[in-house]
């Protein structure tokens, strides 16, 4: 009979939870609220009530523990991610090995506890959500509700460094052991240029790097100004690749003939500080065309709204993150001097980075507080 009470004073703790899941910016529903209620207040009276109390319960456990630990529907605020899965198998056992230690309702209280993130950051979201909460205000607790759900992403990797892109704050932090060792302004991509959200590695750091134009920029903004004076190119320091990867002269090319669809060149710009990459890009191991790198228009840094890429992400102290990211320290005397046509540097990262590049409207500033953002791509 003790047992039975113990059992049931475990199924209670858990109910408890489930119903104020709200207060971690979670839904209840997601964990049979409804049902487990009925299962919860009392010893099922047949084997088939028992099943099927037992299945509910330790459903409703496993599910609320990984949205706790892990945040919930992250695959719904990311559009690609290279690291959960690798995380996968380690994140299931360690959760199932704490589970099975719990043999009484203290147990379970001491379990979600544990697995909610220790950062003060966290915690102030988490305040600021209690604070928000009876005041229903519906913009403020969606804002507050994805960026816990980020943070516990995030930080339940434990990982020994890592970076953070913020879109909507337009920042970018790197944390070494969870603490916070550069904060930077960043430049993102316009409202009808976003920049994807997603979870990749950053693998490189390429000194001097070439700029590439994308396609769609090529076709879109250029082709038509390249078919009326192809001299352009050579005055904006950028040649003509061919499909065979030879430069070509832009005079040899039938320009007229050429349109959006059958445009078969890239085009690339000549290296040095004239550079839109400036001199340091940082490559990412996203399906995008997406990465980090220096600009050649640092005044853009000083704008509050800083929306005005095709999106990527320029850095404000580029050569900073490098020297985080790398065994040896970049020679800035080599970038100072702005060589043109020097040849790209490519430097390998020993142990690619983790890069989350994400959207929270809701972000602790570096006073400390909780600070709002505005949501500047419409994806609230």
């Amino acid at each position: 009979m003790q047992d039975a009470e113990a059992y049931k004073r475990k199924r209670l703790a858990l109910l408890s939870y489930v119903n104020n899941a709200d207060k971690l910016g979670l839904a209840a529903k997601r964990y049979h609220q409804k049902e487990l209620s009925n299962y919860s207040a009392y010893i099922p009276g047949n084997a088939e009530d028992a099943k099927r109390a037992d299945y509910l319960i330790t459903d409703a456990a496993i599910a609320l523990c990984k949205d706790i630990y892990q945040g919930s529907n992250i695959n719904q605020s990311v559009s690609y991610d290279a690291i959960s899965g690798t995380y996968k198998s380690a994140d299931n056992n360690y959760l199932l090995q704490e589970l099975n230690k719990v043999n009484s309702d203290a147990d379970i209280t001491t379990l979600m506890n544990m697995l909610e993130p220790q950062t003060s950051d966290y915690m102030q979201l988490k305040n600021a959500l209690a604070e928000c909460r009876p005041n229903k205000d519906a913009i403020k607790l969606k804002q507050l509700v994805t960026s816990m759900n980020y943070y516990r992403w995030i930080w339940h990797f434990h990982l020994d460094s890592f970076i953070v892109v913020n879109i909507a704050s337009a920042t970018l932090r790197y944390y070494k052991k969870d603490n916070l060792l550069l904060n930077m302004r960043a430049v993102l991509g316009q409202p009808n240029k976003k920049t994807p959200r997603f979870a990749a590695y950053c693998s490189e750091v390429t000194l001097y790097p070439y700029w590439y134009m994308p396609r769609s920029i090529a076709v879109n903004e250029w082709l038509n100004s390249f078919k009326r004076n192809p001299r352009l190119l050579p005055m904006m320091n950028m040649v003509v690749i061919n499909n065979n990867g030879n430069i070509i002269s832009p005079y040899s090319i039938n320009w007229s003939k050429l349109n959006k669809s059958n445009f078969a060149y890239q085009i690339r710009e000549a290296t040095g500080c004239s550079n839109p990459l400036g001199v340091i890009k940082f490559t990412l191991t996203s399906p995008y065309a997406v990465y980090m790198h220096d600009t050649n228009l640092k005044d853009v840094f000083s704008y509050d709204s800083r929306y005005r890429s095709h999106g990527c992400i320029r850095l404000q102290d580029p050569v900073g993150l490098a020297n985080a990211l790398l065994a040896k320290p970049v020679d800035t005397a080599f970038l100072q001097a702005c060589f043109s046509n020097q040849q790209p540097v490519v430097q390998t990262i020993a142990k690619p980075v983790p890069t989350f590049v994400v959207y929270m409207t809701a972000s602790v500033n570096e006073g400390g507080a909780v600070e709002y953002y505005k949501d500047i791509y419409k994806l609230l």
